[in-house]
């Protein structure tokens, strides 16, 4: 039985590029089992090199946006800027906007009842309260510093864009030559670059450098290529797949990720893709 989608009215006030874009991010949608897409893309008159989405997926029906940059429609091929689209709606459909602003949450919290606290209680508890967030950092920082381990919100980040990265890939049927050279020129092919950045005592510290996360995906594509085999069961390749990553990747991941080594078609990996 063929499956419909719902659709916004998205559809009938966009030009063609936004139109073509527009599209593929339906498809996308589409293959992640989404019942309906309300997600607009809208391009920004800007030419640094810059994607974002916002919103998030309840009940299998998505909504929010999609931004793209001119700068990067002007610079990405059509496979790169495939891979792009599929970044952003794969962080929509896992609703990992939501989750970074729940983990977010508790100190937001803190620092509003810390300014009422700092009202309503003068002297040196009120001093303390303005010292607090510097603690808090301190503790951030030895926690980096004592267990060479990312703190918790800066490894979500880092999670989530590994996690995005590897089912665009999946998306655009397993083309991670494109995600590759794509994400080379996001950072002006200086590899060195942070893809992302977390900030304690006021210094901005990379969550990883854009080598680490092209060879994590690499690596990850890897365990995808070498776990396809006729003979393996959907549990053996959850197990495996989990074992060989991040234990925080989500659950609804792993499900999309073991479905599409089964169903789909790896091709062998370019060799000499990290420069």
């Amino acid at each position: 039985m063929k499956r419909t989608m719902l659709y916004g009215k998205h559809h009938y006030r966009a030009n063609n590029t936004v139109r073509h874009l527009q599209r593929i991010v339906d498809t996308f949608f589409y293959k992640m089992n989404c019942r309906g897409s309300f997600v607009e893309v809208e391009i920004r008159n800007d030419e640094e090199l810059l994607a974002e989405a916002i919103g998030g997926c309840i009940l299998d029906v998505a909504f929010g946006k999609i931004f793209v940059s001119k700068g990067l429609l002007r610079v990405l091929s059509d496979g790169e800027l495939r891979f792009v689209l599929a970044h952003e709606a794969v962080h929509i459909r896992r609703n990992h906007t939501i989750t970074s602003l729940l983990i977010k949450l508790p100190e937001t919290i803190l620092k509003s009842v810390r300014k009422v606290l700092r009202i309503l209680l003068p002297g040196w508890i009120g001093i303390f309260l303005d010292f607090l967030p510097i603690i808090t950092d301190v503790a951030k920082f030895l926690y980096f510093v004592i267990t060479r381990s990312l703190p918790p919100g800066a490894a979500l980040t880092r999670e989530q864009e590994l996690e995005a990265d590897i089912e665009a890939i999946i998306l655009n049927d397993f083309d991670i030559s494109s995600a590759v050279s794509c994400l080379k020129k996001l950072v002006n092919y200086d590899l060195d670059k942070p893809s992302h950045l977390w900030e304690v005592l006021g210094v901005k510290l990379p969550v990883m450098t854009m080598r680490e996360r092209i060879s994590e995906i690499i690596r990850r594509f890897n365990v995808i290529k070498n776990l396809r085999r006729p003979s393996i069961s959907k549990r053996r390749i959850w197990n495996l797949y989990l074992r060989a990553n991040a234990p925080m990747v989500s659950t609804t991941h792993h499900r999309f990720v073991t479905k599409s080594i089964l169903n789909g078609n790896i091709e062998e990996i370019e060799t000499g893709i990290v420069a």
